[in-house]
């Protein structure tokens, strides 16, 4: 038998792609304001019914195309006032919705590297020698593809300076470029990788010393070969910021923000539009007043109340709930902050800088009682060993959390914020909130848009990061109308107790149209829900991607754009011409042991290739699937096993089915309606409601509750262990259906009267797969026995 678990990931990003419309490139990726360029989007589904959907100042005319569904002509006409930015673009069809891209309006005549034309050669532009001219200003529209290097010349003048950029994963490129630029006697004067307020996008400023001729190298870092290779080199004088303060406001309110760093002598300050329509996506676009300007930054907007940082060394007094925007004003600064707390109580103190992009604070989280004792830290190491009342740490992969549980005895705590490697300044900006609440988990969409095909289903996967919180989870969708169907959803709870650690793991549900249901443009939110062994629940809204541009590379992250919304667009969209269904019951009831048969067949049409993908979601262990493998390539219908064992833990997990097919031509993944397994216990007791008195000298029956599973036909057998001295039971024997069990119990004369704690274990057997019977037991059940005076009665209680 072969073992096949494939998880989610491994079939999304499969060669194939979802249902629907997609956009793969445009040419050109940019243009000057105010100009008319000829935009073409390319991609698949680009029927005669496309509509644009995009928020890009400008206006669309269709021209005609020379392969009709696979490229998209238009004339468009940027606005001359177009602010400088990256706006989205995606089409949609009768068959669904696509996925984004982003287009980006330039202040500077754009400029196309000769080398990326279709017909030129490779590597044209690699050297000094045989670097592309360009007049600055100038913003330049290229590609690189593995070992390439784009030089360019430009001419300088004595005096001047000059600012280069790279525009590239900010603008939804895989590429992470690296420039390096020098003088006309080859000497380098200045290099960058990765720059402060543009992530890994590369920004350099130099100064002109004498008239000449100058080079600039752009690069991929890692010399990768990457889909999407494309960049935009910006070169010539403007204004630009690298960090903001504050780093974030509440939404609907106003406050004045600091752009700063750069090349600013003084911080600039403008009031943002933080207005709810403004801020939807959850974040405030933030421009210089230099109309050259670069690209936007942008600050959080939220819907909690927030201050500045009291004036004074400090300790500050930190309201629950309450953010405050502070900053690392010099070196070696702590910022200290005291917290009302009472024992037993848990708490959640959270973070955000550098994480933001905005930010250069690399935070140290560090918690002190009310006596001055370190409990915890985070932003630094993992602790050399759990600490019982921490339940989770963000480390330095992250701007540091501390989850925790307030000790015996602390009535008042102290948090200090400081950089990491001791530095401050005016770009050392930080969101402190310290929130009274249980431990809780994160929520992270992998998926940016979904079309749903009538007939059919669609995906919705999510990324869980837990922060202390161990126990299941269950994802939900607002915004989806009645005649949709949800599936699956389930994250199984983690086994081993609450750590230090973060626990990632990744869920899935699916989208399945009913029969009838109508075609529309949706919004969807989702959610993740958790309860608590208290009964609370966690309800913790996942953050919505925008785009998501895959990097090839080993520990390469997605590139994506949360700021261009905090909701999946979807649409229910007309019938796909394939369909992947599951013929047996999608709700399964399976017994720890046991095993069930799935059975599926491939419709419509289309041809399927390979073999049907089974994707346990997310991997749990002691489940196998066996049976995939004797299916043939290209088969229209089959079946598989799902196993579990003696060590499969009870609990709800997901299955989901996907095949790759060819339609019209294209590799398409076509998903089945998620398959959703309870593994239970074959059966269970339940303890007496009351504690049994026995008499000295006397006998009693032990009665309690018993229940069994329809599909576990097996005699149980109950046993009281850990009697005390004198008192014995016999065995119940249980067999069909009883709920109820009996253990008749007797006292000798000479046992010592009181209450006593014992066990009552059951035990049975399951038939194996071979026919062998293998033992079945599940965990005893505690209950009382009181041994009473003979002749007299005593209370249970």
């Amino acid at each position: 038998m072969q073992r096949r678990l494939l998880t989610w990931w491994l079939v999304a990003v499969a060669a194939a792609t979802a249902a629907g419309p997609s956009l793969t490139r445009l040419e050109p990726w940019g243009a000057r304001r105010g100009t008319a360029v000829t935009l073409t989007l390319e991609g698949y589904g680009l029927s005669d019914d496309v509509k644009i959907v995009t928020n890009l100042p400008g206006k669309f005319t269709e021209l005609t195309s020379e392969s009709p569904g696979r490229e998209l002509p238009l004339l468009l006409e940027l606005a001359k006032d177009a602010p400088v930015g990256s706006y989205p673009i995606r089409i949609a069809t009768k068959a669904g919705i696509s996925n984004v891209l982003l287009f980006t309006v330039g202040p500077f005549p754009e400029v196309d590297e000769a080398e990326s034309a279709s017909m030129s050669r490779m590597y044209s532009n690699d050297s000094t020698d045989t670097a592309q001219e360009i007049s600055l200003p100038a913003t330049v529209n290229g590609t690189l593809r593995g070992s390439d290097r784009d030089w360019y010349r430009f001419a300088g003048e004595a005096g001047g300076k000059v600012v280069v950029e790279v525009e590239a994963r900010r603008a939804g490129s895989a590429v992470d470029a690296v420039i390096e630029l020098r003088d006309s006697g080859g000497s380098t004067i200045a290099r960058n990788n990765d720059a402060l307020g543009i992530g890994v996008d590369p920004r350099a400023e130099v100064d002109i010393p004498a008239d000449g001729v100058f080079f600039v190298q752009v690069r991929d870092a890692r010399f990768s070969t990457q889909k999407m290779n494309f960049y935009r080199l910006r070169a010539g004088r403007y204004s630009y910021a690298e960090a903001v303060f504050p780093l974030g406001w509440k939404r609907g309110e106003s406050t004045e923000v600091q752009l700063l760093g750069g090349n600013s002598e003084k911080p600039v300050k403008i009031w943002p539009d933080l207005s709810s329509e403004a801020t939807a996506s959850g974040f405030a676009d933030l421009r210089l007043p230099d109309e050259n300007g670069p690209l936007p930054l942008r600050m959080v907007v939220g819907d909690d109340d927030e201050v500045f940082e009291p004036e004074g060394e400090g300790p500050h007094r930190l309201e629950p709930g309450v953010i405050v925007n502070g900053r690392i004003d010099a070196g070696g600064e702590i910022d200290r902050y005291r917290i009302k707390v009472e024992p037993g109580r848990q708490w959640m103190i959270e973070t955000q800088a550098a994480g933001l992009g905005t930010s250069a604070l690399y935070g140290l989280l560090t918690l002190y009682d009310d006596k001055g004792r370190k409990l915890a830290s985070a932003g630094d190491q993992v602790p050399e060993e759990p600490l019982s009342f921490i339940s989770s740490s963000g480390q330095t992969f992250g701007d540091p959390h501390l989850g925790f549980e307030v000790p015996e005895g602390v009535t008042e705590v102290t948090v200090t914020l400081e950089d990491l490697l001791g530095r401050g300044g005016p770009s050392y900006g930080y969101r402190l909130v310290a929130r009274q609440q249980p431990p809780d988990f994160t929520l992270t969409l992998g998926t940016p848009q979904v079309t749903i095909p009538k007939d059919g289903s669609a995906i919705v996967s999510a990324n869980v990061d837990r922060r202390g919180y161990m126990g299941a989870i269950r994802l939900e969708v607002d915004g989806l109308p009645d005649d949709v169907e949800l599936q699956g959803g389930h994250i199984p709870a983690e086994v081993g107790g609450m750590t230090t650690s973060r626990i990632s793991r990744q869920g899935v549900l699916t989208l399945t149209p009913k029969p009838g249901a109508e075609t529309r443009e949706l919004a969807l939110t989702v959610w993740g829900e958790g309860v608590l062994e208290d009964g609370r629940t966690v309800r913790v809204k996942a953050r919505a991607p925008g785009l998501q541009t895959g990097v090839m590379g080993r520990g390469q992250k997605v590139v994506t754009a949360p700021w261009l919304t905090a909701r999946v667009p979807a649409k229910v969209a007309e019938p796909d011409e394939a369909v992947l269904r599951v013929l047996t019951p999608r709700k399964v009831r399976l017994i720890q042991g046991m095993e069930t048969e799935v059975r599926w067949r491939f419709d419509g049409g289309g041809a399927p290739i390979g073999r049907i993908s089974v994707g346990n979601t997310p991997p749990v262990g002691n489940i196998r699937v066996t049976g995939t493998a004797r299916v043939k390539p290209g088969a229209r219908q089959g079946r598989f096993t799902v196993i579990t064992t003696m060590g499969t833990l009870p609990m709800t997990f997901d299955l989901l089915l996907s095949s790759r097919a060819r339609i019209d031509g294209r590799e398409q993944v076509v998903y089945a309606p998620v398959i959703t397994f309870d593994v239970v216990q074959g059966y269970r007791i339940e303890a007496p409601e009351r504690v049994t008195a026995i008499p000295r000298g006397g006998s009693a029956a032990i009665v309690g509750s018993f229940h069994r599973e329809p599909d576990f036909s097996s005699p149980v057998t109950v046993k009281a262990d850990n009697l005390p001295l004198g008192v014995s039971c016999s065995a119940a024997e249980i067999e069909d259906v009883p709920e109820s069990y009996r253990l008749e119990c007797d006292a000798d004369p000479s046992t010592v009267p009181g209450e006593y704690e014992i066990e009552l274990a059951p035990a049975s057997v399951l038939a194996g797969r071979d026919t062998e019977l293998v033992p079945y037991r599940i965990e005893p059940v505690m209950t009382g026995i009181m041994v009473t005076e003979a002749g007299k009665m005593a209370r249970a209680e």
